[in-house]
Formats: C-alpha cells, structure tokens, sequence
C-alpha cells in the first residue's frame, strides 16, 4: 500500500490522534482479514491438495503475517518522521518568522527615533518662528505708532509754517500799504509819542543811514572788507530791517487805530 502525500502544514494533536487510530484499525482490519485468508486456504490445502504442497502452501501462508505487520511498521515510522520532519520544519518556520519580526522590531524603532528627532526639531523651529512673529508683530506696531506720533509733529509743524507764514504776508501787505504815507505816519506817530522818542528815532534812522551809506561805500570797494564780513553785515542789516519795518507796521496800525477813534469826536 503506497503512502499518502503529507502537507507541508505540521498536524495537530487531533488530526494525530486520528492517524493513529485510522492506522491501528486498518491494521487490525488487514490481520483479521489476513487470518481468515489462512484459514480458508489451510482448509483447502487439507482437503483438496496433497501433503506436500500442503506443507509448501502453509509455509507460503505463515510469511504473510509477518509481511504485514512490517509494513505496519514502516507505516508508524513513515508517521512518526513526518511528524518529527513537520515539527522541525514549524520550529525552523516560527524561528524564521521571530527573527522577521525581531528585526522589523528593531528598524521600527530605529525609524521612531529618527521621527522624533525630526519631530524635537520642528517643535524648536515652530517655536521660534513664534517668537519671531511676535517681535515682528510689536516692532510693527512701535513702527505705528512712530508713524502716528511723526503725522502728529509734522501737522503741528505745518500749522505752525502756515501761521507764520500768515502773519508774513500780512506784514508784507500793511508795509507795502503803509509806504506811501510813510512820512505821514511817521509824523503822527512823533506827535503820539512825545519829544524824547522823537529824538530817539531821529537819531537812530540818522545813525541807519549813515551805516547804510557806510556799507554802500565799502561794498563799491571790495578791498576794504571780506566777502564773509559783508555777508554778515548784511545779514545783520536784513535783520534789523526786518525788526523796524515791524516796528513801523505796529505803529502804523496803532495810529490808524486812533485815526478811527478820534474820526467821530471831530
């Protein structure tokens, strides 16, 4: 009888259990059916043929049990070493699989630590990129507020221009106005003002002329001063001019002032 083809798969204990139960009862099953075979044939060698083939039949007859019983033998053991092939196969299987998961085990945690590295530094990077829009936030705003307080100095500062610039172009019309009656006002601010600043602004028109015709003198000679000197002195001159025309505007307003209180009584 021609053994069965084993699966690759190791047998559990139940399917093992049953082989060997198939396998005693196929057995037992033969060597019965094998003794009646031996039976039957003794009585037909008894009856049917002579002694000696009697003898030769029944030594033909007593080789078989033998026979089978070896290959019941060869069976248990053909069982037996695979189970035994089985069983080595699955330990080197389930060895192979330990070693496949000990060394995915391994590149996993090698890959973790690489994360969290990886991870640990984009955490420190996020942070400071914070910070960084924080301080960018503030500066921008200290930027606005620069701006707001400079909007404010320059609003005050052209306020300022403007109002000077106001009071200049007035200045410049009442000078312009007043130039043609110059002599006019001047005599009546004489007579408002009494005797002493009279004198007083005699001597001091007299002492302007004279230094006007003074520089004139020297600027139609280039040699008796510097070119620093006379812009000085100019300058200088300009200055004082500017604080008598406005002295001469003030007073021209304060005659016209009383011109018009005095009107009516007259």
């Amino acid at each position: 009888m021609e053994l069965t083809e084993v699966s690759s798969s190791p047998p559990t204990e139940g399917e093992a259990y049953e082989m060997e139960g198939a396998t005693a009862s196929f057995w037992k099953r033969n060597y019965f059916q094998d003794l009646f075979d031996i039976d039957r044939e003794l009585n037909a060698s008894v009856f049917l043929e002579p002694a000696p083939s009697v003898a030769a039949a029944s030594g033909e007859v007593a080789i078989n049990p033998f026979q089978n019983t070896t290959d019941t033998d060869r069976k248990r053991k053909g069982s037996g070493a695979t189970r035994d092939a089985a069983a080595e196969k699955k330990r080197l299987v389930d060895k192979a699989y330990r070693e496949r998961c000990k060394e995915m085990k391994k590149k996993t945690e090698t890959k973790l630590d690489a994360l969290t590295k990886e991870n640990d530094g984009l955490r420190r990077e996020n942070n400071y990129l914070k910070n960084e829009g924080t301080l960018l936030v503030q500066t921008l705003q200290h930027q606005k507020d620069g701006m707001k307080q400079l909007e404010k100095e320059f609003g005050q500062i052209k306020s300022q221009l403007h109002r000077q610039n106001t009071v200049v172009e007035v200045l410049s019309k009442r000078l312009v106005s007043v130039s043609p009656f110059s002599s006019h006002a001047i005599c009546l601010t004489r007579l408002l003002a009494g005797g002493s600043d009279d004198k007083d602004l005699q001597r001091e028109n007299a002492q302007l002329k004279h230094d006007i015709n003074l520089l004139t003198r020297k600027i139609n000679n280039p040699e008796s001063l510097s070119v620093i000197q006379l812009r000085a002195k100019i300058a200088l001159l300009e200055n004082e001019k500017n604080s008598l025309q406005v002295i001469v505007d003030a007073l021209c307003e304060k005659i016209n002032n009383e011109k018009d209180q005095l009107g009516p009584q007259n």
